[in-house]
């Protein structure tokens, strides 16, 4: 941000809150701190692979949540065994399709 755009914003902040553009200076400075020392980067890069794939990250929760449950069960199994099982349900009949 060029530091003219900045300065008459920093002024409208601390007026708008009582207090002195240092302080307002000083919140920004430890707000940028704390991003930085976040993993903020590595989400981003999430977030941007979920959309290439055409998968929210709604979406993306709900597949962690599965896969936790399903090592919960005891499956210490890889990916491709997994994926072969759930393709192996597909040839059992559903509860609707016995009746």
């Amino acid at each position: 941000m060029e530091l003219s755009y900045k300065l008459p914003l920093m002024d409208t902040i601390a007026a708008d809150n009582g207090i002195g553009t240092g302080t307002v200076s000083n919140i920004i400075d430890e707000w940028k701190k704390r991003v930085q020392d976040s993993d903020y980067e590595s989400i981003r890069e999430l977030s941007v692979f979920c959309k290439k794939q055409g998968m929210t990250l709604n979406a993306l929760a709900s597949c962690i949540r599965l896969n936790n449950y399903i090592q919960s069960l005891g499956a210490n199994a890889n990916e491709s065994t997994l994926e072969s099982l759930i393709a192996n349900l597909d040839n059992y009949p559903s509860v609707t399709q016995q009746s």
